[in-house]
C-alpha cells in the first residue's frame, strides 16, 4: 500500500481503538473475541483488499431459496463443507471453553456425536449436571458455509453477550455479517482452510483472530 493507504489505515485503526474503548466502558463482559472481530473487520476495510463474489448460507434450504444453486448443488456444497468442518474446525480443551466462545449447546465432539449429560442428583438444577464425554477436545458446530469459485468451506459464529458475531473462517478471519450473495475478500474466498495442530483454551479463538489479521 502507498502512503495514502497507510494514512487511511491509521485513521481507521484509531477509530477502531476508540470504538473498543467505548465498548469496554459499557460492559465488563466484552471478550477478546469481540475485540478481535472489530479490529479484523476495520483493518480489512482499511487496506482495501480486492473482493470476490461469494455467498454465505446457514442451511441447504436457504441456499436453494436464493435460486443461485439447485437442490443437488446446494446439497453437495453443504456436505463438502461439513466433511471439511470435521477436519479443520477449531478444537478446544474442554466443552466449557468452547461454549464460552460459541454458546451453550453449540459445541460438539470431533467425532460428530452429541454431548451427553448426566444428572448427579440435583434435579433440574443445572449446577448439578455433569458432562459425560469420551474425547479430549470439543469444537464449535458449523454455523454456515461460504461458496465461492465453485467451492465451499465451513464458517463459524462466536456468541457473546446474548448475540452472534460475524461469520468467520476456522482461523478466525471475519467473512460476513449477513447471509446471501456478497463481496468477500479475495484472500478468504480463494484460500482453503487448513487444520490447526493447536488445541485452544477459553478466549483462544478471539486471540487467533487477532493473530491472523496481524500476520
Amino acid at each position: 500500500m502507498g502512503s495514502q493507504s497507510f494514512t487511511e489505515a491509521d485513521k481507521t485503526l484509531h477509530y477502531a481503538r476508540k470504538r473498543m474503548d467505548f465498548m469496554l466502558k459499557r460492559s465488563r463482559r466484552v471478550t477478546p473475541a469481540i475485540i478481535g472481530s472489530v479490529m479484523s473487520l476495520t483493518l480489512m476495510t482499511a487496506c482495501g483488499e480486492k473482493k470476490e463474489d461469494a455467498s454465505v448460507f446457514e442451511s441447504i434450504e436457504q441456499c436453494v431459496q436464493t435460486g443461485q444453486y439447485n437442490q443437488v448443488q446446494c446439497q453437495q456444497l453443504y456436505e463438502q463443507a461439513k466433511v471439511e468442518h470435521k477436519d479443520v474446525a477449531p478444537k478446544f480443551d474442554s466443552l466449557a471453553d468452547c461454549e464460552a466462545e460459541f454458546g451453550v449447546g453449540r459445541c460438539e465432539e470431533p467425532g460428530g456425536g452429541e454431548v451427553a449429560s448426566a444428572d448427579t442428583g440435583g434435579g433440574s438444577d443445572l449446577s448439578h449436571t455433569t458432562v459425560v464425554h469420551h474425547h479430549h477436545s470439543f469444537m464449535p458446530m458449523m454455523a454456515g458455509i461460504m461458496i465461492g469459485q465453485s467451492m465451499s468451506q465451513p464458517l463459524y459464529r462466536p456468541y457473546t453477550n446474548g448475540s452472534y458475531g460475524a461469520f468467520m473462517t476456522n482461523r478466525g478471519m471475519p467473512v460476513a455479517t449477513t447471509v446471501g450473495r456478497q463481496k468477500i475478500s479475495r484472500s478468504i474466498v480463494t484460500s482453503r482452510p487448513t487444520r490447526s495442530t493447536t488445541t485452544l483454551r477459553r478466549g483462544g479463538f478471539g486471540a487467533m483472530s487477532r493473530s491472523s489479521i496481524s500476520s
